[in-house]
């Protein structure tokens, strides 16, 4: 597990929302693609020391019609998992994924809207989810 003294939450889609908590300093951003999810993530890890201590990642329910819109919380979830993983390398253990429930934010959005900031849905969902599952901790 990382050294990092950060905790990134994901809410995962056709545009991802990403959240940092970097020891209580909140960071939001939002990708429309994998590339720039990927960057986001790369600058962040150099930025804050090290990979995350945990992510928190919307868990991805495939109900219902597989279209090509309804995958994309699954690709993204893979690619954020996936590029963790790879990264944690030789050093230790992968960084732990918490998954947690699309109604587990519900305690935090209000909270987190108001952090994000007016059009930032997505890394408000990131940042409810981590807030909240943080309360949960």
């Amino acid at each position: 597990m990382s050294d990092a003294g950060w905790l990134l939450g994901v809410d995962p889609g056709k545009t991802t929302g990403l959240a940092a908590d970097v020891s209580g300093r909140i960071h939001v951003a939002e990708q429309a693609d994998v590339l720039g999810v990927v960057l986001r993530l790369a600058e962040w890890v150099d930025v804050f020391g090290g990979l995350p201590r945990a992510a928190v990642v919307e868990q991805f329910d495939a109900v219902g019609p597989r279209t090509s819109i309804g995958l994309y919380p699954a690709f993204m979830s893979g690619v954020v998992v996936g590029v963790l993983t790879l990264w944690s390398g030789d050093a230790g253990p992968a960084v732990p994924i918490e998954r947690v429930r699309p109604q587990a934010k519900r305690s935090a959005m209000a909270e987190a809207s108001d952090i994000a900031g007016p059009g930032m849905p997505h890394a408000a969902d990131a940042l409810a989810h981590l807030l909240a599952w943080q309360r949960r901790q």
